[in-house]
């Protein structure tokens, strides 16, 4: 989800589990590093007051590691926010879809 909002508000996201956007009178920060990992050029930067800070590029056990922790963040999220319904509330949506 993208959000935008007026210079020198709160803390916007682009995702609850990706970036976090802040946008000052300066410009936007972006947190965390975005890194081009797919591409030949491995691209790697920071983006701070509407400045793009170039970063050192991540060797391919940094990228890795990079992406099992976002998926953690996703995993942990999704878990916290729709969690497993119980057995009983299955069988009742299952009974109830039947009906439909």
């Amino acid at each position: 989800m993208l959000r935008r909002k007026r210079a020198g508000s709160t803390d916007g996201y682009l995702g609850p589990t990706e970036w976090s956007i802040r946008d000052t009178e300066t410009g936007p920060t972006l947190r965390p590093s975005v890194g081009n990992w797919q591409q030949n050029c491995r691209s790697h930067y920071l983006i701070t007051n509407g400045k793009v800070e170039w970063a050192g590029q991540w060797s391919e056990e940094k990228v890795l590691a990079g992406r099992a922790a976002e998926q953690s963040r996703r995993e942990a999220y999704l878990k916290e926010h729709y969690p497993t319904p119980n057995i009983f509330v299955r069988v009742w949506n299952w009974i109830k879809s039947i009906l439909d």
